[in-house]
């Protein structure tokens, strides 16, 4: 079974994260099960299951890196903060929580993103 957004609502993946298109050729969402790990698909199918800031960490983070960030590793931040109750950890949390501004260029474990120039 291909991912359910994929048939259905893939404009609305793509409204909602107007940079997919420079991540994703959508191999991920035709996969038999790989699509529900997607963090898109997760952020629109689980919303309450996700920290509160990660539809706005997704695209910024699309947004700042020109979409240069590999998919996978978009999955694994998810896995490990995004999606589990490690996201208090996560410095971008902590941060926003704290209502301090966030560096473009940082991570959730602290360590500096490559931007696109």
């Amino acid at each position: 079974m291909a991912c359910i957004l994929y048939k259905d609502f893939s404009r609305g993946c793509i409204v909602k994260f107007k940079d997919l298109l420079k991540v994703s050729n959508y191999d991920v969402c035709q996969s038999q099960d790989g699509y529900k790990k997607c963090p898109f698909y997760r952020v629109i199918d689980e919303p309450d299951a996700c920290c509160k800031y990660t539809e706005e960490c997704i695209n910024l983070c699309l947004n700042n890196t020109g979409g240069s960030v590999p998919y996978k590793s978009m999955v694994q931040v998810g896995e490990s903060y995004c999606f589990s109750d490690n996201n208090v950890n996560c410095v971008v949390y902590k941060l926003r929580e704290e209502g301090k501004d966030v560096p473009i260029d940082i991570s959730p474990d602290d360590s500096k993103i490559e931007m696109e120039i």
